[in-house]
Parts: C-alpha cells; sequence; structure tokens
C-alpha cells in the first residue's frame, strides 16, 4: 500500500508585462534633480526615455526621500539659506509632528495669511540689516 506524497505547489507564472530594472545612481540623480525643477514623474520619465514609466519614476524617488509636487497647483521653490538657520528650523521640527519643509510651508501660510504681521517683520528685519551694515 502506499502512502499519498505531498504535491508541491506549481510555480506561479511571471506576468509578461514590464521586466523591473535598477536604477543607475546617476540616473537616480538624474531623476532627484528633474524633480527639484518641478518636474512630475511622468515628465521626468517622458525625458528619461526608455522603459521608464511615471509610476517607476515616482516609486525611485519616493524610496530616497525625495519629495515630488502633488496635483493640483503645488509647486517647487528652491530656497538658499544658510545651513545655521536650516539646523534651527530642523531643531524645531524635531519636537513637532512635521518635518523642516513642512514647518516652513506653515509658517509661510500664516504670514500670507496676515499681511500686517509680514509687513511689519519685514520692516524689522530691514533694520537689523541696515543696523548690521554699520
Amino acid at each position: 500500500m502506499t502512502t499519498p506524497t505531498a504535491q508541491k505547489p506549481k510555480p506561479r507564472k511571471r506576468s509578461k508585462g514590464l521586466k523591473y530594472r535598477s536604477y543607475l545612481n546617476h540616473e537616480i540623480v538624474q531623476m532627484a534633480f528633474k524633480a527639484g525643477q518641478g518636474m512630475t514623474p511622468g515628465q521626468i520619465a517622458e525625458a528619461m526615455g526608455g522603459d521608464a514609466t511615471g509610476g517607476r519614476v515616482g516609486a525611485q524617488l519616493r524610496k530616497y526621500g525625495v519629495h515630488l509636487p502633488r496635483r493640483g497647483d503645488d509647486d517647487i521653490m528652491q530656497l538658499r539659506w544658510s545651513r545655521r538657520d536650516r539646523l534651527a528650523l530642523e531643531s524645531i521640527a524635531s519636537n513637532r509632528q512635521h518635518d523642516a519643509p513642512d514647518i516652513a510651508v506653515i509658517l509661510l501660510r500664516i504670514l500670507l495669511a496676515e499681511p500686517v504681521l509680514m509687513g511689519n517683520l519685514l520692516d524689522e528685519a530691514e533694520m537689523f540689516d541696515e543696523a548690521a551694515r554699520r
């Protein structure tokens, strides 16, 4: 009498869709640069050509922590500021539930909603600049 043997499951067939590949370092840097210029993942994929798609480009950039413009009226603006100022904002953000860029946007929105406050702060900043030049 023979005992039944356990049947091995058949391996799953892979779909014949797009092949996945790893992006090279210089390609990721190019993608990140283009994202910093405000391009969407679809635009980046089109510019790179080949087998790149917007979904793959977006996934790769998110994997490396690159922020992408959202759909709608979001825009990217590059800022030049001192390392000291950035570290100070990151220190403030570390005590909050937001990261430093989000804190900067929140503060800017508050100032835009209060034009008198913004004007007063800008006047005060100009006074500090004039005093520093003397």
